[in-house]
């Protein structure tokens, strides 16, 4: 009778340190799924300045050969066809012999940790690019 009495308590030491790991499991998995979220919506707010950047650029670099607003911002839109360009605004500021394009999009967080650490719905993301215009002096 001894040995399935001590075979017994060895069964239920065995289910409790189950249920442990478990819970250890789930508190341990959660926490990486959330890590893994917010590094996933810092990646996509770096990609969004990368490409803010990239269409500052064609933006610029159009207009430093014309003069047409609508050519600069359709450059710049076309560097960001794959985002959402209701989200962006451009602004062309020709003053003197320079071009300057300036784009700002609004980033929208999927993971709600991230919401809860910036205190508002979405970041701003801002990029600006300026070349001289070409025919236009030195100096």
């Amino acid at each position: 009778m001894q040995t399935n009495q001590n075979f017994s308590t060895r069964q239920q030491s065995f289910q409790e340190e189950a249920g442990q790991s478990l819970v250890e499991f789930a508190l341990i998995a959660t926490t990486l799924m959330l890590l893994f979220f917010v590094i996933i919506d810092l990646g996509r707010a770096m990609n969004i300045y990368t490409y803010l950047a990239g269409a500052a650029q064609a933006g610029a670099r159009a207009g430093a050969v014309s003069s047409d607003v609508a050519v600069i911002e359709a450059a710049a839109q076309t560097r960001m066809s794959g985002f959402n360009t209701e989200s962006m605004t451009i602004v062309v500021n020709q003053a003197g012999n320079y071009t300057e394009v300036t784009l700002t999009y609004v980033f929208v967080p999927i993971t709600p940790l991230v919401v809860s650490a910036l205190g508002t719905d979405a970041l701003t993301l801002s990029n600006m690019a300026r070349i001289r215009k070409l025919g236009s002096g030195g100096g």
